[in-house]
């Protein structure tokens, strides 16, 4: 039984980990784009007709690659964290 609530209580803490990293990396991609855009706007909306298709497409790649890798990131932090409090290897998937 502990080990079920164990399993549970890391699968909470890595839901909760993974939305507050995909936050996290939208709002890194929004200062980037920010910051080096020529616009200097955040990312373009999909049905901003007013942007080019490659500049859309461009920023919908740069927020995918950056939240996949903030949620490996966050997967790996709390997979590290439960093996440190637990003892053992997170249950895989």
């Amino acid at each position: 039984m502990a080990a079920t609530s164990t399993h549970t209580a890391y699968r909470i803490v890595e839901v909760v980990a993974s939305v507050v990293g995909s936050m996290a990396a939208g709002a890194l991609v929004t200062r980037l784009w920010s910051r080096f855009g020529s616009d200097h706007e955040g990312p373009p909306q999909p049905q901003d007709l007013s942007r080019s298709v490659s500049i859309v497409l461009l920023a919908a790649a740069a927020q995918g690659a950056t939240i996949a890798v903030m949620r490996a990131m966050t997967a790996r932090i709390t997979a590290r964290g439960y093996r440190s409090v637990v003892g053992d290897d997170p249950p895989l998937r």
